[in-house]
Order: C-alpha cells, then structure tokens, then sequence
C-alpha cells in the first residue's frame, strides 16, 4: 500500500514538473508501482492489484508521449497492458465506476498508439456509464469521422448527443459535417446556413463551415451561391492575419470526396482546396480559394461552359 501510494504522489509531483525533473519522477513512480504489485498480487489482492495496474498504466502514459520514438510507443504498450490487466478485475458487473474509469485511460493510450478501434470500444463503454462526458464524445466522433470514415456511426453519435446537448455549439458543427458526409447535402446546407448565421463564431469556425458550406452547395450542384461562399471566405480571410492557420481536421471530409460520385467532376480541385486549409497559413488558404473563384469564373463565360467543375 505503501509503495502503490508513493507512486501515486510521485505521479502527481510529476506533473507539477517539467523537463529531466519531471522524467526523473515519472520513473520513480512507475519502479513504485512494480514494486507494490510483488506483494498486490491478483490471486491475493485483487482489487488493490487492479488499482495499481491503473496507476502504473498512468504513469507510463505519460512516460511514453514525453519520450516518443519507438521507445516512447513501448511504454505506451506496456500502458495498454496494465490497462487491460486491470480490466481483468475491474468489471462493469462488480466495480462499474472504476471500469468505466480504466476505459478512459485505456482510450487516451490507445489513441496515442492509433489503434482507434480500441479508442471508439473504450470511449463507447464510458459513455455508456458517463452519458454527460463531453471529452469522450468529442475525441469518439473525431477518430470515427477522421480516421475510422465511419461516417454513418459518427452520424449516429452526433444524433444522440445533440438530442440530449441541443445548445452545444461543437456538437451542432460536427453534425451539419456529418450530414455532409452521409450525403444528406441539402440538410447539410441548411444546417451550416444557421450556423453561420449566429453572431458567436470566430474564424476558427466560420471560415471552415463556410468551406464545408461550399462543398455541400457544390454536390447540389448549385454554383453561384458556392461561388458567393467563396467570395466571402476570401473577405474574411483578407482580414487574419499573415500567420492565421486552422485548427479544424477535414481529413474525413476529404476522404468523403474522394469517394462520392456527386464530387467525380470537382473532386480534383476540391481536395487541393481542403489541403491548402489543412494547417497551412492564411496567404496560401487565400491563394487557392482565389482560384476556386477563377474556376467559377470561367465556368459562368461563355467560352468556359465545358469546363469541368
């Protein structure tokens, strides 16, 4: 108990560290929690075995981000192992709250791994236990929509999360982009047009809805009012500045285009277009949205009527 409790206290003096200090702790807290589990066997001690495969899959999660590299990816294997040993013990039918708790952090290492299926079974399982936990849904509907494609589960999510979340303004954006992705491209229009009718958004969120917006009008095959959207992405780009890049992932997005027959004309420029708005700074954004533009142009003369959109 001991041994299990100097781990824990070293894990938490740990993160009030930085640097070769921080490292330092961690160790001694992972060498803690091995020491406690010679004597906080499962046969002996279930629980207590349990609750320090827990700790000792905590303190080398952190270990294994803050190292990285292939030895960094060992510790976080050796995380998911404590994880699922304690998993062993602590069952949704006898410890619930403690089950749900080791599948949160099993999801966390399990993510820093990529192995998203493991992310959407772990955050699924807390969810179940912890309906109102927003992380969960939020880090969930990314891996199912941006790594997995699973856009019909993430549709899914999306639905009963807003049913009980209605003024949650995140869970309103990644269900108009699931509308999107799940081909409901006239829903999808109208639930980004109400999006960005609100007066709350920063460019962070109104410059890509409007990106997406685009998309959607572009499947209805509905050109000038794309063209419109463009014209004001350009005029709010115009006013970042010079080092404005997005946060916003549309790997999912890209993915869906890549794929649909309504994009099999302007796939190729699309996706060139989402790539320029994926972590790259504000001129290059503007430089391609001004020749999405041009595109338009050329397609409304008369002489361009046979380009493809």
């Amino acid at each position: 108990m001991t041994q299990n409790n100097l781990g824990t206290t070293l894990s938490e003096l740990a993160g009030r560290k930085e640097g070769q200090v921080k490292q330092d702790l961690l160790d001694q807290a992972v060498r803690a929690f091995k020491l406690a589990l010679d004597i906080r066997t499962r046969s002996a001690l279930p629980q207590q075995w349990a609750t320090t495969q827990h700790n000792l899959g905590a303190a080398l999660i952190e270990q294994g981000i803050r190292t990285g590299g292939a030895e960094g990816q060992q510790l976080l294997r050796q995380a998911v192992a404590a994880y699922r040993a304690a998993l062993e013990v602590r069952t949704k039918e006898s410890l619930a709250p403690q089950w749900a708790q080791t599948h949160n952090n099993l999801a966390e290492a399990s993510m820093a791994l990529g192995d998203w299926e493991q992310v959407v079974t772990s955050y699924r399982n807390v969810l179940e236990l912890y309906p109102e936990y927003q992380d969960a849904y939020l880090n969930m509907n990314a891996v199912l929509h941006e790594q997995l494609f699973r856009f019909a589960e993430a549709f899914a999510l999306n639905e009963q999360w807003i049913q009980a979340h209605p003024e949650d303004e995140a869970a309103k954006m990644n269900f108009a982009e699931a509308h999107l992705t799940t081909g409901h491209f006239d829903e999808a229009e109208q639930r980004f047009a109400k999006l960005l009718s609100g007066t709350d958004l920063d460019a962070q969120a109104t410059i890509p809805l409007s990106l997406l917006n685009v998309i959607s009008l572009i499947a209805q095959n509905k050109r000038d009012v794309a063209s419109e959207q463009l014209k004001k992405i350009s005029v709010s780009l115009r006013t970042q500045p010079e080092d404005f890049s997005l946060s916003w992932s549309f790997e999912g997005t890209k993915h869906f285009i890549g794929q649909d027959e309504a994009f099999a004309s302007s796939r190729e420029w699309l996706l060139k277009l989402l790539d320029e708005f994926s972590g790259k700074m504000r001129n290059d954004m503007l430089e391609e949205v001004e020749a999405a533009q041009a595109r338009f142009a050329a397609v409304n003369s008369p002489s361009g009527a046979s380009i493809q959109q």
